[in-house]
């Protein structure tokens, strides 16, 4: 598997878990 194909399907995977995480990170935050 190449890197950059690799790195690719990170950010997607990122994006689609920080619309879950995103609230919980900010929870936490404060």
């Amino acid at each position: 598997m190449s890197i950059h194909r690799y790195h690719q399907h990170c950010i997607i995977s990122w994006g689609m878990g920080m619309a879950y995480v995103e609230p919980l990170i900010d929870q936490a935050r404060r």
